[in-house]
């Protein structure tokens, strides 16, 4: 006769494993959250136009077009507004009604 296997409980059903929840406060599940936001900070100064478009906005200190901030770096229109859009969604910049300007709190 055949031994059960794991997980089986002899007379073909088979049973669920539980998944654990976290607590809220759980040490690792705030571990995971940090590595998370890391990575995610990585990936947006990673890419050499994001870096550029956020260097710009620093040292401008001001509100810039999309328009303006493509003359100035030197690439098209589009691919300053979407890397703006990008850093817009990592809470870097704040898109105003066409306007890019650095976020201070960031």
């Amino acid at each position: 006769m055949a031994e059960a296997e794991e997980g089986n409980t002899g007379n073909g059903k088979r049973r669920r494993k539980r998944k654990r929840r976290k607590a809220p406060g759980d040490p690792r599940q705030r571990r995971l959250e940090a590595r998370r936001a890391q990575i995610n900070l990585f990936r947006m100064i990673v890419h050499p136009v994001r870096r550029r478009v956020l260097h710009t906005l620093v040292e401008s200190r001001e509100p810039q077009t999309p328009a303006g901030l493509a003359d100035t770096l030197d690439i098209p229109t589009a691919t300053a507004v979407y890397h703006a859009t990008i850093l817009h969604t990592f809470d870097t910049v704040e898109l105003a009604t066409g306007q890019i300007a650095h976020d201070d709190k960031a």
